[in-house]
């Protein structure tokens, strides 16, 4: 026969949920289930994290710009049908416009250095020559 849990839940109330067999208590007030009911709860939120739903739908590693550009447009693609996460998309627009940035900051340093090299040598060129 199926008995009620007797545990009290965070408001003060008695818990609906059906006991486990063998015991007084569901899943969530059973004692001497405390260790596991913390394991279970830490690798369902693991499963169900960003990362982890990223890295499922995702496979393979982005090995260049065009690499991560195709990506992307899966991503926009499955977006568009309604088969993957908007937020999700969200953080990796997010961070593809962050690399993209971060490209062009880099290739805008090496652009001044190379401008910077450049007019040393014309300096160095427009000196005049002691004979």
């Amino acid at each position: 026969m199926l008995r009620q849990c007797s545990g009290i839940t965070k408001a003060g109330k008695r818990c609906n949920s059906l006991a486990l067999p063998g015991s007084d208590f569901c899943i969530s007030h059973d004692p001497t289930r405390v260790t596991d009911l913390a394991e279970y709860r830490k690798r369902g939120g693991k499963g169900r994290s960003n990362d982890a739903r990223a890295r499922k739908a995702l496979t393979g590693g982005f090995k260049d710009v065009a690499t991560a550009q195709a990506v992307l447009l899966q991503v926009l693609a499955k977006l568009y049908k309604g088969d993957f996460d908007p937020g999700l998309a969200n953080a990796m627009a997010n961070v593809a416009r962050a690399i993209d940035a971060l490209a062009k900051t880099n290739a805008t340093a090496a652009m001044e250095e190379q401008l910077a090299a450049l007019a040393r040598q014309v300096a160095e060129l427009s000196r005049p020559r002691s004979a």
